[in-house]
């Protein structure tokens, strides 16, 4: 099944294959004309591969499994102020 950022792209490749324009199809969806014509593109380029989401290229995490989870059990048994974090907002 797929999610909704790729379902959406599927409607706007089915809607300009059955012959309706750019503009309309955007405006249905939402979207910009520019992002429907990519979509288009992609699919005639890649097909369904070229359509699905990639990764954004976010930053990877810093703080290894063990010591995060390491940290939050300490963060959840002790008082925040023990374990050193004294700023930001606590609820008692």
């Amino acid at each position: 099944m797929p999610d909704g950022a790729v379902a959406t792209r599927l409607l706007a490749i089915i809607a300009a294959g059955r012959g309706l324009g750019l503009d309309e199809i955007a405006a249905f969806l939402r979207t910009t004309r520019q992002s429907v014509a990519k979509w288009i593109r992609k699919y005639k380029d890649d097909g369904l591969y070229g359509i699905r989401d990639r990764p954004k290229g976010h930053r990877k995490n810093v703080c290894r499994r063990h010591r995060k989870n390491k940290y939050k059990a300490g963060w959840i048994k002790d008082n925040p102020r023990k374990a050193n974090l004294t700023t930001g907002r606590w609820i008692r």
